[in-house]
């Protein structure tokens, strides 16, 4: 079945709900024009989406149904920006391999991310999106592939510790909902950067894979919406360079301010802190 779309959202950009024709294996989506968003492209025997055009297409819930091999969605000749989540990616003997093109993409696989899953981000700077569990409890032989994915985005509280080698290619790590106890990024790249939305008075450590001369993190804790925000301690122990960066919830401008417990950097040379006038850095413990 083809399926043309074309300007379907709601006037907030919300999706309009669910499109469902029942007993059709393969979706053509073609999304031109202006970006459309559905609640999901519903079939109960879907196998497999292409999706082809040029305006964004975000579709909040897309399940797949075919037991027997791998389900596909491939977008690798779309050019807009992809935003999906698989909804039933962790249901047993369901396996969905995503595709992206040259835009932005997303796919969200919080839902699970098993050994056939995959995400190929294609071009673009493309998020892979899992649960806090999902990112951190990985067995090597039980997990999904990552291929071309620039950011990888928790989107429940952060805790225990997300490794990087679990995620090649990877050079964000965002914490989208908040950090809900002591969090590690470790083994990342010599350039990381972590982006925190509230850190809720946890402690953050972030430990590059390979110790060499200079290497860099840009830490981002953004959408302060409240006054007294607090971390714990941060540790970057062996970040020559440390680009602190602190912003304001924009729906709550000039409300916010922030207290750094401590900021451990014993290597760095060089510390750049921008960002809202109202943080507080209470202590600082490093190379400077």
């Amino acid at each position: 079945m083809t399926l043309k779309l074309s300007g379907n959202l709601n006037t907030d950009g919300s999706g309009v709900g669910d499109l469902t024709a029942n007993g059709i294996e393969i979706f053509n989506v073609v999304s031109s024009g202006s970006a459309s968003a559905f609640d999901e492209l519903v079939s109960n025997s879907l196998h497999k989406m292409v999706v082809t055009g040029d305006a964004n297409l975000k579709l909040a819930g897309a399940s797949f149904y075919n037991t027997a091999a791998v389900n596909t969605l491939d977008a690798s000749a779309f050019t807009g920006a992809l935003k999906v989540t698989l909804s039933n990616s962790g249901a047993p003997h369901i396996d969905v391999a995503v595709t992206g093109g040259k835009g932005n993409d997303r796919a969200d696989f919080s839902d699970g991310f098993d050994k056939n899953d995959a995400f190929d981000g294609g071009e673009g700077i493309d998020t892979l999106a899992l649960t806090n569990k999902v990112a951190t409890e990985v067995t090597p032989s039980d997990f999904g592939t990552v291929k071309n994915v620039e950011i990888l985005e928790i989107t429940t509280g952060g805790e225990k510790t997300v490794d990087l080698d679990h995620y090649p290619g990877v050079g964000t790590v965002y914490y989208s909902k908040n950090l809900a106890g002591a969090t590690i990024v470790q083994d990342t790249p010599a350039k990381i950067a972590v982006r925190v939305n509230n850190p809720n008075g946890q402690d953050l450590t972030v430990a590059v894979g390979t110790d060499g001369t200079s290497d860099a993190l840009d830490l981002h804790i953004e959408e302060i919406a409240t006054a007294g925000e607090t971390t714990g301690v941060i540790t970057a122990a062996k970040y020559e360079t440390v680009n602190l960066k602190v912003s304001d919830d924009t729906k709550d401008v000039g409300v916010g301010s922030l207290t750094i417990a401590q900021l451990a950097i014993n290597a760095t040379t060089t510390l750049t802190a921008t960002g809202l006038t109202g943080w507080c850095l209470f202590s600082a413990r490093g190379g400077l």
